[in-house]
């Protein structure tokens, strides 16, 4: 039983549950909650039924503020100023950072991790195997692991098609294949959903900009082509979402 404070009727707060997964499960929100409604402030007990072992909730009543200010957590983080960088939040919170470039020609292959919100940081690797890159892409699985996919480098516009596993936070890694089947690029994008297949989507490689999407089952070692040419235009820079429903939402670029 989670008891909440309520500021508005229940009946209209949108509940998500969080997909941070175990192996081999899927969580499924299911909950209820006593009272539905009544006068604000208001006392509401919820029993969450979901399945498939969840670690992890967000509760949203539809009365957040989204526009507070934002805070500067850290002025000089400790890694190199840089840009290309990818980034994620592992199942326990922290936050993992790969590579990115800091001057044109420069790159790094370093990883740092935080485990306060981006307000320290430690490094895990300060070379971590893969080519030093920018613009790659990097999801975190359903198990905890790392996948990390493609970039490369501007000055002398090497890409890649590699893609690397890390089951230690990014600590170690091991490359699962050194050429997926999807051309060699960077400024592409990519989702876990939540059947843990990634999804990998456009880009640009050196015949120009991408719109095709790709898929692995098998955390980036094979990889099939699901669409050539999907209906957006072909670009790079994008943003991408993965639905609780198991939609993917694209955005820009």
């Amino acid at each position: 039983m989670k008891p909440v404070r309520a500021m508005i009727s229940v009946a209209a707060f949108l509940f998500i549950l969080v997909l941070v997964q175990c192996v081999g499960a899927v969580p499924e929100a299911v909950f209820s909650g006593t009272p539905t409604s009544g006068t604000a402030p208001l006392t509401v007990t919820f029993t969450d039924l979901s399945t498939g072992s969840p670690t992890g909730w967000a509760w949203f009543f539809g009365d957040e503020n989204n526009t507070a200010p934002w805070t500067q957590v850290n002025s000089s983080a400790g890694w190199s100023v840089r840009y290309g960088h990818s980034s994620v939040v592992m199942p326990d919170g922290s936050i993992v950072l790969t590579g990115g470039g800091y001057e044109y020609g420069y790159y790094n292959n370093d990883t740092w991790r935080s485990k306060d919100n981006g307000a320290t940081w430690t490094l895990l690797n300060e070379s971590a195997g893969w080519e030093p890159r920018i613009s790659h892409s990097s999801v975190v699985m359903p198990d905890g692991s790392i996948v990390l996919m493609g970039g490369g480098q501007y000055s002398n516009l090497t890409w890649t098609n590699d893609t690397w596993r890390s089951t230690d936070k990014g600590a170690t890694w091991t490359q699962m294949t050194a050429h997926a089947k999807w051309s060699a690029r960077a400024s592409h994008t990519s989702v876990v959903m939540p059947d843990g297949s990634i999804v990998l989507m456009g880009g640009s490689d050196n015949g120009g900009f991408k719109n095709d999407v790709w898929r692995s089952i098998d955390n980036g070692a094979t990889w099939t082509e699901v669409n050539a040419s999907a209906g957006w235009s072909p670009r790079e820079g994008h943003s991408r979402v993965a639905m609780p429903d198991g939609s993917i939402v694209l955005m820009g670029g």
